[in-house]
């Protein structure tokens, strides 16, 4: 049996979107203090780069930490344990300590970063339910404008040679603030109020391939515009350098564009329609990339690219939602997984090909994976449909 779950409050609605602002907040932030950083440690270009790696590795054990909290207890304790470990991270990497402590800092900040990928997913999928509209797409809409906005910050503290321990640490005491209002107004609830038969078992393994799959794709071409898009334009088509980073400046104005429209198109179409338009749109902007190297057609590209990115994740976590009402935490943390294998493909492989056929001609590794996840696309209107027909919580 499953009984109704109410709709969130708009308190809870807001608190959630807080966790959404500081995790785009921490993460834009700590990656963008590697630079710094590499100039007080000493740091080699392969370190940063095993760092780099080993962000995404503890991320994705915090995305497991963030699935056995939220089946034993619910998605808010969750939360609150990845924002307890994203300050404690972050303290630490702006304390000034040894490069030991610096190092663990990065790690204990990774497994906060996964667990917060995760549970504040898993709260958005909550703090929709029951509403007439989505709000998965105005959520990371938040994160890219919070990421935007701490990159703006930090290149401010760089630029004006301030120390960057002084922003790392103001960010750990937010992060701390989020967590003692949220442990009051974050949504308590478990995906739903199933019977132990229900959430017994081990979770089926198709919609989480098909919905991994989909997330696995936003991210490859996220990670790859991300990694390579301003490398691209400086090198590749060797414009002024000033005019290098317009590349990744007009993915991200269409990622933030995408995500708040969402929402919207969400009430008029299916999740499959919108996963499937996303990736027609995608497709054409990776391969502009690959085959006509000019400054125009890199700024529409990589434009076009960004609405897949943007689009694609908030629709696929709604999926999640609808597959299944009664085991939406845990499948939400599986699927959160294909996040960083995304994640690390996108940055690694397309350098790697680009080192041997140019990294304009890389960028046809995304279009592949956009390509090759169509069918997934597809299946989603499937899985949703038979979800809605037998009813919210058997869809797996």
């Amino acid at each position: 049996m499953t009984l109704a779950v109410a709709p969130a409050s708009r308190v809870s609605i807001a608190a959630v979107g807080a966790v959404y602002a500081v995790q785009g907040l921490g993460f834009a932030m700590m990656v963008t203090s590697f630079p710094a950083m590499k100039d007080r440690y000493e740091l080699s270009d392969t370190l940063v780069s095993i760092l780099l790696l080993s962000l995404a590795l503890t991320a994705a054990a915090g995305s497991m930490l963030a699935n056995v909290i939220s089946v034993r207890r619910n998605s808010r304790m969750a939360v609150l344990v990845g924002l307890a470990l994203q300050a404690l991270g972050l303290a630490t990497v702006g304390s000034g300590l040894p490069l030991e402590a610096y190092v663990l800092g990065v790690v204990i900040y990774g497994v906060g970063l996964g667990a917060i990928d995760a549970s504040s997913a898993m709260q958005g999928v909550l703090a929709q339910r029951g509403r007439e509209r989505t709000l998965l797409g105005r959520y990371f809409a938040v994160n890219t404008l919070a990421a935007i906005t701490a990159t703006i910050v930090m290149s401010t503290v760089l630029g004006a040679e301030m120390d960057v321990t002084t922003a790392l640490l103001s960010l750990a005491v937010v992060n701390i603030a989020v967590a003692v209002v949220g442990s009051r107004t974050l949504i308590p609830e478990h995906a739903a109020r199933s019977t132990s038969q229900a959430r017994a078992g081990r979770l089926p393994w198709r919609p989480v391939l098909i919905l991994g799959a989909l997330i696995f794709a936003a991210f490859t071409a996220d990670s790859a515009v991300a990694s390579w898009s301003s490398v691209y334009t400086d090198g590749t088509l060797d414009v002024p350098p000033a005019t290098a980073p317009l590349a990744y400046g007009a993915y991200l104005v269409v990622v933030l564009l995408s995500r708040l429209s969402v929402d919207f198109f969400s009430r008029r179409v299916s999740t499959s329609t919108l996963a499937l338009g996303a990736l027609a749109i995608g497709v054409p902007g990776c391969a502009l990339v690959a085959f006509i190297p000019t400054l125009p057609a890199a700024l529409i590209g990589f434009a076009l690219i960004g609405v897949v990115a943007g689009a694609l994740v908030p629709v696929t976590f709604t999926a999640a939602g609808l597959v299944s009402a009664e085991r939406s935490d845990e499948l939400v943390a599986r699927v959160n997984l294909f996040n960083y294998a995304g994640a690390i493909v996108g940055a690694v492989a397309t350098g790697l090909i680009g080192e041997s056929i140019g990294l304009g001609l890389a960028f046809l590794l995304p279009l592949v994976v956009l390509v090759a996840v169509v069918p997934a696309a597809l299946a989603l209107g499937r899985l949703t449909r038979r979800s809605a027909v037998g009813g919210s919580g058997s869809g797996v």
